[in-house]
């Protein structure tokens, strides 16, 4: 009975990653990782019942399975948080009534970010993939957020304590950030192009 409930929760938990994965649906990552550790825990401790209940030999060979069963567990979990999973990190609801979220998406190299949209039970992208600035080697990503400029007209992307990208809201979302930066001077390239996105947007300057 624990090993059908293990494998069931296992097989559940599988869907789960297949549902994200085709959708994306936006699970958090603490719910597709939560989930699948306790599908694998469930797996180890229905092995060590079924030993304990069988006796002899069983026993040994359920407790050398167990920490395979874990590990196994621990490599899954992580390769889809790697690949799979989305963190989502602000939303905001425009003008009009639509609701984005900002994402960091399943690149293992760098940080990289999505904007999406509803679409019914899904999330579809609201900008095509890559259309928002990412960081190279994990600088100024701290606090990322979203904030709509005061004539409503403008959403911004803030991260590392500045202005990142721009956004136009109206009549159809549109990048209006200035050229790329370059990565010599990186900071004094994203001090400047914040400057420019928050006179564009009349947001704050810092």
């Amino acid at each position: 009975m624990a090993l059908y409930a293990g494998g069931t929760l296992a097989v559940a938990w599988l869907g789960l990653v297949w549902l994200e994965a085709s959708g994306p649906y936006l699970l958090p990552r603490s719910v597709l990782g939560g989930i699948g550790m306790l599908a694998y825990a469930a797996v180890a401790v229905a092995l060590c019942c079924w030993a304990a209940v069988r006796g002899g030999w069983h026993w040994a060979a359920a407790l050398a399975g167990v920490p395979m069963v874990l590990l196994v567990g621990l490599v899954m979990v992580g390769l889809v948080e790697l690949f799979t999973a989305r963190a989502v990190l602000a939303e905001v609801t425009l003008p009009d009534g639509r609701r984005l979220r900002l994402t960091q998406e399943p690149v293992p190299t760098d940080t990289v970010y999505g904007l999406w949209q509803p679409d019914g039970l899904r999330w579809r992208r609201a900008l095509p993939e890559m259309a928002l600035g990412y960081s190279e080697d994990g600088r100024f990503t701290e606090e990322p957020g979203l904030a709509l400029s005061p004539d409503r007209q403008f959403l911004a992307v803030r991260r590392g304590g500045f202005w990142m990208d721009c956004i136009r809201v109206a009549p159809v979302l549109e990048t209006c950030s200035p050229p790329a930066i370059s990565w010599q001077s990186p900071a004094a390239a994203f001090a400047a192009r914040s400057r420019r996105i928050a006179a564009l947007a009349g947001l704050p300057a810092e």
